[in-house]
């Protein structure tokens, strides 16, 4: 029987990444039975067709097998871009970054590019880079049947470094932001360690619509008293908003205790998160009491 060449790869030299394909291939040939792999070299060259029975034929096949070359590549430029570009990337690009936390950077980024499942990560736009990488290197095969891994590197590296400097771009930008913002924690909690403690107790309503209710140990409301803390931080009630109006009092206050009710209505999740992290152990979440029985039949208004 004559087989059907579906793709071929072509390589010149013994890097890693033959194995890495031929491995990946011959896994999907044990549950494709219609699929072969046959491998020849000439000299230095390696030739890697992956054929299929052509009374088999089917599109989903070479679809597949174009997927998975397409990986084994990708894993491949990543690790040329790894070992060889991205120390470069750095020393033009993000002088900026402490020597001490280019480490931790380029750690983030190795994890962002080598997660192979290419599943959706926490940041879509790196996801979308990624994907674009692959997309890149599928659709070269695609074109031809065959792709020359040397001559894929050769003529379209430089094209994947933008997408892999925009990437980078991303993960740097994430850890100064990340960065910027636990120095900020460290600053609130400077605030609430040498503030005196004027407050026993906080309860924070927050209603469906997301505002909230403040009120001390004995419900007496003490929105009121947030809003004469303003003066501690020179500014106006209509410079801040409500989130800010929330933290600002409970620095002022510094609370030994803050419980928290209907958390599930925050509109921003980011103001608990602050929360949490300022006040650590005097936090608790209310999901049981009165107040949150309300909130959960009605508008506290």
């Amino acid at each position: 029987m004559i087989y059907l060449v579906l793709v071929r790869v072509v390589y010149e030299g013994k890097e890693k990444i033959l194995n890495d394909i031929k491995d990946a291939l011959r896994s999907m040939e044990q549950y494709e039975t219609s699929l072969r792999v046959s491998i020849k070299k000439f000299q230095n060259i390696s030739f890697i067709d992956i054929e299929c029975d052509p009374l088999k034929y089917a599109d989903r096949l070479k679809d597949g097998v174009i997927n998975t070359v397409a990986k084994g590549i990708y894993s491949f430029v990543i690790d040329i871009f790894i070992n060889k570009e991205m120390d470069y990337f750095f020393d033009n690009s993000y002088f900026f970054i402490k020597y001490d936390e280019i480490s931790d950077v380029k750690e983030k980024i190795i994890d962002i590019l080598e997660n192979d499942d290419f599943g959706e990560e926490i940041d879509s736009f790196c996801f979308g880079k990624k994907q674009d990488i692959l997309n890149k290197i599928i659709k070269c095969i695609d074109e031809n049947n065959e792709i020359n891994i040397n001559g894929f590197i050769r003529f379209r590296l430089r094209e994947l470094l933008n997408d892999f400097e925009m990437i980078v771009d991303r993960v740097v930008e994430r850890y100064m932001v990340e960065k910027e913002y636990n120095e900020f924690i460290k600053l609130l909690k400077y605030f609430v360690d040498v503030q005196e403690n004027k407050i026993d107790e906080v309860n924070i309503i927050i209603d469906k619509l997301g505002n909230y209710t403040i009120l001390d140990g004995q419900h007496n409301d003490i929105y009121d008293l947030f809003l004469d803390d303003l003066n501690d931080f020179n500014m106006s009630s209509m410079m801040v908003n409500k989130d800010d109006l929330l933290i600002s009092g409970l620095i002022t206050n510094s609370p030994n205790k803050i419980v928290i009710h209907g958390v599930k209505n925050s509109i921003n999740v980011e103001i608990i998160e602050t929360i949490k992290q300022v006040f650590e152990n005097k936090v608790e979440f209310c999901c049981g009491c009165l107040d949150c029985v309300e909130i959960a039949n009605k508008l506290i208004k």
